[in-house]
């Protein structure tokens, strides 16, 4: 690639705002920002399943009460007795904390059950029971007694953006007094198929109910009520200190890995088994059968039980890692794409077609260990897709402008070389196109020379008028190209009524002798019918071929004793009243002897201006 079909500086840094702004505008603009979400939630899962399942914290343990549990206790709804004897054996096996994330509603009839349940409750001391949440209509904005005792002033605003007004589905009276907190354990699931996102709380009334999992964290930790506030900007605070990232009061959850990959135990294993070593942990109880569980999807499993996920939040709290994103319409969204354009267009913008699609490559394979890096180690999750989109578009935007420019580049050397062929040989006009300095172009090669003339042209000139005279030297020199060109020599020049070809120069080639003597023949069949007599010599040996002239004239030729040699036998056929004379260096380098057939052989024939004798070959005009 040379500068004038390479892009500048100006044209790359144009390229990549233009790619990059296009793409961050696709990013931010629907429907094309829900396709891009969506990649970008795939770059994710694939991110994180290219990298390994992550342990989650100690002492975060799950009991899931599966379809086999479901069918031993007599099928659903499990008998709340039973909820009862699994709080007692965790109670006995020393878990600290132990959310139960069933919704036991109040039944009319007060139920022995309940009461035993409401007893196991108060015996262990930190249970903490979950709350169904309902939209609330304006025929049901009376106060919420219950919301009212669980909800927690907000620091600033009105509560994290995008909420609506709720209500609290309250459990059983009993179960809820006896209950150390309540929450609603709601998950929010994107359409687009990103990870689901756990609110910090829910709009009810005036305050904000924390959710499940934020409570148990608190629980956990024995930080009393007064230490937990809620800040719009940043989602449930603990202690002066944010639980995790929360930009939009949401918190982003990250699985540790696919279904059962949290210690976990079935209803049947803990009631019937002596107590595990459950010392000071916080244990998640629900349900994960396929009848009665609901069902989230995320990067390890498609369908992960609702008790896991709530575990998984838990468990993001409780180590202060939440996925933290970065919005494509953000700022730092557009400068990251913007600078993936401005990569493509600087580290593609002075290599060739080949070489730019393997460093493509690169960069995007770099982007993807980056962004999986990111993703798995820090919990960023980067506008991954408009950046890998915006490399890839800015690569072919710079691929098609420097072919575009490669394609004008090579129309220009084109024109040079058509006006350069119309005054020298083509394979030396293609040089001269290409290089700056045509003095390059000199070297020494092993060539046949052949020189043409017409006999007795003078008097034949005296004869004619000039216009006549004129066609008839283009007819001459017409017939001398056709026969030169095909066999591939180089026509070095016209001298009046003569012609000068070399056969191995500029370029060199093992058969030079051989298209010389095929292009002798050539013309002594053109000239076979034609009132023009003619005569040729041909000679071989080493010769100088390049540029000559001066420095505002230039003309290709051939020098050196080989070019005299064959200029003197050209002059010697007349005497010798032959059609072809050729020196011995050309015939015995012939392989064909078809070639030499009617050639008479001499010896030691003496040349004007020449000390040495030269053995050659003759084709007679006449034949004997």
């Amino acid at each position: 690639m040379t500068p004038r079909d390479r892009p500048g500086r100006g044209s790359r840094a144009l390229v990549a705002v233009v790619i990059g702004a296009l793409v961050w505008l696709a990013a931010v603009a629907p429907p094309s920002a829900a396709l891009l979400a969506r990649a970008d939630a795939l770059l994710w899962d694939l991110a994180l399943r290219a990298g390994r399942p992550r342990p989650p914290p100690a002492n975060l343990a799950v009991v899931a009460i599966d379809d086999g549990d479901i069918a031993a206790w007599g099928g659903w709804p499990v008998d709340r007795g039973r909820w009862a004897e699994l709080l007692d054996r965790l109670d006995a096996a020393g878990a600290r904390t132990v959310v139960l994330d069933v919704l036991l509603e109040g039944r009319p009839a007060v139920d022995d059950a309940d009461a035993r349940l409401a007893a196991a409750m108060r015996r262990h001391g930190n249970v903490l029971l979950s709350v169904g949440v309902t939209r609330a209509t304006a025929a049901r904005l009376s106060p919420d007694p219950l919301a009212e005792r669980l909800s927690y002033p907000l620091v600033v605003g009105t509560g994290p953006s995008g909420t609506v007004e709720r209500r609290l589905v309250a459990p059983a009276p009993a179960l809820r007094d006896a209950a150390a907190t309540l929450g609603p354990s709601a998950v929010d699931v994107d359409p687009n198929g990103g990870p689901p996102a756990l609110p910090a709380g829910v709009r009810v009334g005036g305050g904000l109910v924390p959710t499940l999992a934020v409570e148990a964290v608190r629980r956990h930790r024995g930080a009393p009520r007064e230490d937990l506030w809620f800040d719009p900007a940043h989602g449930a605070v603990l202690a002066g200190s944010a639980l995790a990232p929360a930009a939009d009061g949401r918190y982003r959850l990250v699985a540790y890995g696919p279904a059962g990959h949290l210690p976990t135990l079935t209803g049947r294993e803990l009631a019937t088994g002596a107590p595990p070593a459950l010392q000071d942990a916080l244990v998640v109880v629900g349900v994960s059968a396929v009848a009665a569980g609901e069902r989230f999807r995320t990067a390890f499993s498609p369908a992960l039980s609702g008790t896991e996920l709530l575990a998984t939040a838990i468990g993001n709290l409780l180590e202060g890692r939440t996925l933290e994103t970065i919005p494509p319409a953000s700022g730092l969204g557009l400068a990251l794409t913007l600078a993936a354009a401005a990569a493509a267009s600087a580290a593609l913008a002075r290599r060739r077609a080949w070489v730019s699609l393997a460093v493509l490559g690169g960069l995007v394979a770099l982007a993807g260990f980056g962004v999986q890096t990111v993703l798995t180690e820090t919990r960023w999750w980067l506008p991954a897709t408009s950046m890998l989109a915006a490399l890839v578009l800015a690569a072919v935007a710079i691929e098609a402008l420097r072919l575009v420019l490669v394609q004008r580049a090579e129309r220009a050397l084109a024109d040079a070389q058509r006006n350069l062929v119309r005054f020298f040989p083509a394979r030396v006009a293609e040089r001269l196109a290409a290089t700056p300095d045509a003095r390059t172009l000199d070297r020494a090669v092993e060539a046949t020379v052949m020189f043409v003339d017409v006999v007795n042209s003078t008097a034949r000139v005296e004869r004619l008028e000039p216009a006549a005279a004129m066609a008839e030297l283009r007819r001459f020199a017409t017939k001398v190209e056709d026969a030169v060109f095909a066999e591939d020599g180089t026509l070095v020049a016209f001298s009046g009524d003569g012609a000068f070809a070399a056969f191995g120069a500029p370029d060199p080639r093992a058969d030079a002798p051989a298209a010389g003597l095929r292009t002798a023949r050539r013309l002594v069949a053109a000239f076979a019918d034609d009132d023009l007599a003619i005569g040729i010599g041909l000679h071989y040996g080493e010769v100088l071929a390049g540029i000559g002239g001066g420095e505002r004239q230039l003309q290709y030729t051939v020098i050196g004793d080989a070019v005299h040699v064959a200029s003197r036998l050209e002059a010697l056929s007349r005497e010798l009243d032959a059609v072809v004379i050729a020196s011995a260096a050309v015939v015995d380098r012939i392989d064909d002897p078809r070639l030499c057939l009617g050639f008479e052989r001499r010896c030691g024939v003496a040349l004007r201006g020449r000390d040495a004798p030269v053995d050659l070959a003759f084709l007679p005009r006449r034949p004997a």
